[in-house]
């Protein structure tokens, strides 16, 4: 299998290419039949704080279900505080290797959201074009409404 090519743009900062090396490793580990997903949750001064990657469910229909990226991610830091973070989400398809549209479903968007992720970036299909949206705006495309977060 050929490697996932790097996302590295020439003006990319080091933090931008910690990231991205980061979402490769993640995206790399995912067991998904068709689509390998990654997601990586960096706080305000660039450090990787948390990832997660798709993968199989253990349970009885594991063929079917699988555990998205995102919930993976936030179940690996779930003692961590997300308040200001920026979740960045990469999805690889298996077999052509190429980057596929990877914006979080309704559920993952609530956890984001939830979790006080501010930001989602994410992988539209090619290699230099990447969507940055609030979680918010995600959430209300759905038509669904928000409440303020309880302040800890």
């Amino acid at each position: 299998m050929p490697a996932v090519s790097s996302l590295r743009k020439p003006n990319a900062t080091r933090k931008d290419a910690l990231v991205h090396k980061a979402l490769n490793k993640a995206t790399q580990r995912s067991t998904h039949l068709r689509y390998q997903t990654g997601c990586v949750i960096v706080d305000r001064s660039g450090n990787v704080i948390a990832s997660g990657c798709s993968h199989s469910s253990s349970h009885r229909l594991s063929e079917l279900h699988s555990i998205h990226a995102e919930i993976h991610a936030l179940g690996r830091g779930r003692y961590l505080d997300f308040t200001n973070c920026t979740a960045y989400i990469k999805t690889v398809a298996r077999k052509s290797r190429n980057l596929v549209y990877s914006a979080p479903c309704i559920t993952c968007a609530i956890a984001l959201y939830n979790a006080g992720i501010e930001t989602v970036i994410f992988s539209t299909g090619s290699m230099d074009d990447w969507c940055v949206h609030n979680v918010d705006w995600l959430i209300q495309e759905a038509n669904l409404k928000t409440y303020p977060r309880r302040i800890k």
